[in-house]
């Protein structure tokens, strides 16, 4: 049963049935037997959504859409079921139709407590726009960190990489095959809608370009991983340390860039530089960064 007839059939309900309805994932092809089988899944599973939900901080509200998420175990998965995009989870078969349909994968890799997966979630993954567009050109796949850790460590390599720095959520575009083309943390609405439409493009017309990029990124995440030493030097903490004060934000404290996530282990790296070498600047940076943590959230 196409989206077309879901509405006709709800056109006859009550406005206070209206309320309670439920529709497939927006411009996605959902036959009518396995979204009969989402819905009873929900109904089994509501309250512990509506409370996943609760636990977001944002206010529960009767959802209107429902996708394939609903089947998964996990609580972060289940917090996106009721999102207009047609959702798939990390499974072998997912793969494999985005390979028979040749259509580039859009992956999202978060967790229940990431602050900022979740004003992702509210900006773009609620929007129909950005969802219309999704199920209609790209298999999305939305990923737990804490589910697949394999992935989400492969994805956060690949991303330090092209950025000097990984953090969640990641926002990921691959090929049919797997491998990475593109690669970001937090991305607002209309930069998410830009890229997506510009690499769908490309890949419409210019496939070839994209698979190359893909090759040499894939190509450079293995050398590095086979060039990681082994053995311990005493230069490799040194050379980390003169790499990391280079990249200290002087206005707000910590690294450039953003989402400002508390990185623990800059500050211990940065302690322990200053113990060994005391410096004003070091000083500085540390008082920086503590007195933001205290009047923070």
């Amino acid at each position: 049963m196409s989206q077309f007839h879901f509405i006709l059939v709800l056109c006859f309900i009550s406005p206070l049935n209206w309320a309670q309805s439920i529709l497939p994932p927006i411009h996605a092809d959902i036959e009518a037997k396995t979204f009969t089988q989402w819905q009873q899944s929900y109904h089994q599973q509501q309250q512990t959504i509506k409370q996943l939900i609760i636990d977001t901080g944002e206010p529960w509200s009767q959802p209107l859409y429902l996708n394939s998420l609903i089947n998964e175990a996990s609580p972060y998965l289940l917090q996106h079921a009721n999102n207009p995009i047609d959702w798939q989870a990390w499974h072998t078969s997912t793969l494999e139709s985005s390979q028979k349909n040749q259509q580039l994968i859009f992956i999202s890799v978060g967790y229940s407590t990431c602050h900022w997966c979740h004003v992702m979630e509210k900006e773009s993954f609620n929007d129909l726009t950005v969802a219309a567009y999704l199920n209609s050109n790209f298999t999305s796949i939305k990923v737990d960190r804490e589910i697949n850790p394999n992935l989400d460590q492969f994805l956060s390599s690949a991303l330090e990489l092209v950025k000097g720095s990984a953090g969640w959520p990641i926002t990921a575009v691959l090929t049919p095959q797997g491998d990475p083309i593109f690669l970001e943390s937090y991305v607002n609405k209309d930069k998410l809608l830009k890229m997506l439409k510009r690499l769908n493009s490309i890949w419409q017309k210019r496939p070839a370009t994209l698979r190359q990029i893909a090759k040499n990124l894939s190509i450079q995440i293995r050398t590095q991983q086979t060039n990681e030493p082994n053995l311990w030097s005493d230069e490799i903490p040194v050379k980390q340390f003169n790499a990391s004060i280079l990249k200290l934000d002087k206005e707000h404290g910590g690294m450039f860039g953003s989402p400002k996530f508390p990185d623990a282990s800059l500050l211990q790296l940065m302690l322990y530089g200053y113990q060994l070498k005391p410096s004003i600047l070091l000083k500085q940076q540390l008082e920086l960064v503590l007195n933001n943590l205290m009047r923070g959230g």
